[in-house]
């Protein structure tokens, strides 16, 4: 069985809830090594788009899941990083989202992002044994 997740997002958007809670929301939404990661990004654009990224990432994951963010599932439990050689988004998950990749039969995510100006894509795929 396949599980597939989309999720379409606005950097804009993005940026006005950062601009309005700051560390705050990167908290909320990164864990502390995705935080590092954007933190060494040279461009303020590229840093909301990777932000926005990764923010589309994980709510694709959560539909993957079929769960969404919210008890079931936070964003602390998803963690997108950058592959140092290819810069590829790589998938680890904890807490809540381990616990349902092994109930789901899940042994490994693929995520892919794409950036334009105004939106940012991000695919989620798995495949299950059930």
């Amino acid at each position: 069985m396949i599980r597939l997740g989309n999720d379409l997002c606005s950097p804009l958007r993005i940026e006005k809830i950062y601009k309005r809670f700051g560390a705050k929301f990167l908290q909320r939404v990164l864990t502390k090594e995705e935080v590092e990661d954007l933190m060494s990004q040279q461009s303020r654009k590229l840093f909301i788009h990777r932000f926005a990224g990764r923010y589309a990432a994980k709510e694709a994951i959560a539909k993957l899941f079929g769960t969404g963010i919210g008890k079931k599932l936070s964003f602390q439990d998803i963690q997108v990083i950058r592959c140092p050689d290819s810069g590829m988004p790589k998938v680890k998950l904890s807490g809540k989202a381990q616990k349902l990749a092994e109930e789901l039969s899940i042994k490994e995510i693929q995520v892919s992002i794409s950036h334009e100006d105004t939106m940012v894509l991000a695919t989620a795929v798995a495949s299950t044994s059930l």
